[in-house]
């Protein structure tokens, strides 16, 4: 008997459409006859066949992702995108991972790894920029990282690009997920004020900077519980002269711990706070097989601040530089794009 693994794409497709067919006819059956005999026990049996075949649907569908031969050629595409950008990293005196980091903001914010970068005169941007698509769970799940390219990708995308760059040029990096909001120092104030007169962990500080003192202040107790913290943002992390810093390319800021798992921003100042969420960093570190790293508290500002300036100015400097290697890669962007295009009419 044929396994469902061996089925084409075409004959999956029609494997789904039959399942969906019973489906619909066997709930549509079922409501009816309720109905009518005012007695739904004899049917309960009805809900075991029910749960079977919407499971069989599922299962051609992940099939469906696992095996289209677009998403997998987007995959070779991405990766032959990420080494030629470690190559063109290496190509600059890059001294530490802040100024790695200056260089793949500039060039993610300019539109370098996206097919429709527009340019006026010396200046370029990204339309794509912020432009995840609209897509099914499995797709979602299928085409995970290889929606960076052309700005499709979330936090998440970003996140383990450039983890890859750090890793690919020796530095210790991870990626953390967590909480990202904002305060204000009246705020905040009163947060450190509280803490000061009670012994707490790190856990109990956590929960009360986010369900009493961050915007928006809406989230109750009972529902951090629920939900286990309250991740929405994912950024990597990367040791730098003793120091653990968190650079985000999604929001632009570069992030330090000031106090266990709460981390304020050292550059550019503004009022966004992210608390790192222990749990779902151990099981995203877990899924792409990447190593924690040691952590540092003690930062040196000045050390930060003139390399953050250090990697701004080469950047600045290596535009030439960048518009060849968005030249050389952008027959690539356009067949992923197109090939993007294609996988989103798919009917899984």
């Amino acid at each position: 008997m044929k396994k469902i693994d061996d089925y084409s794409y075409e004959e999956l497709l029609k494997q789904k459409r039959i399942g969906r067919f019973e489906l619909g006819a066997l709930c549509v059956a079922t409501s009816v006859l309720t109905t009518i005999l005012r007695n739904p026990a004899p049917f309960i049996p009805f809900l075991g066949i029910s749960y079977k075949l919407a499971n069989k649907e599922a299962e051609i569908e992940i099939i469906m992702a696992e095996n289209d031969e677009d998403i997998k050629a987007i995959k070779i595409i991405y990766d032959e995108i990420l080494e030629n950008t470690i190559k063109e990293f290496k190509k600059f005196e890059l001294n530490n991972p802040i100024e790695t980091y200056q260089f793949f903001d500039y060039i993610f914010r300019h539109g370098y790894f996206s097919y429709d970068m527009i340019r006026y005169g010396s200046f370029s941007y990204d339309l794509n920029c912020s432009h995840p698509l609209k897509m099914s769970f499995i797709k979602s799940v299928a085409m995970e990282k290889i929606l960076f390219l052309n700005g499709h990708g979330v936090c998440r995308h970003l996140a383990v690009f450039l983890n890859k760059i750090y890793e690919s040029l020796g530095y210790e990096s991870d990626i953390i997920s967590g909480h990202l909001n904002t305060t204000n120092q009246k705020c905040f104030d009163a947060f450190f004020n509280e803490c000061s007169k009670t012994t707490l962990t790190s856990e109990e500080m956590n929960k009360k900077l986010i369900t009493k003192y961050l915007r928006p202040g809406i989230f109750s107790k009972l529902n951090y519980e629920k939900n286990k913290g309250y991740s929405n943002h994912a950024l990597p992390r990367v040791n730098f002269e003793s120091m653990t810093i968190l650079t985000d390319p999604s929001t632009e800021n570069i992030f330090g711990s000031i106090l266990g798992d709460i981390c304020l921003t050292i550059s550019p100042p503004s009022n966004s706070v992210f608390v790192i969420n222990r749990s779902t960093t151990k099981n995203f570190n877990d899924y792409y097989e990447i190593e924690p790293i040691r952590e540092y508290t003690e930062y040196q500002l000045d050390v930060i601040n003139s390399a953050i300036i250090e990697g701004l100015n080469k950047a600045k400097e290596a535009k030439s530089t960048f518009d060849t290697f968005h030249k050389d890669n952008l027959p690539a962007l356009e067949e992923a794009e197109n090939l993007t295009k294609k996988i989103l009419k798919k009917k899984y």
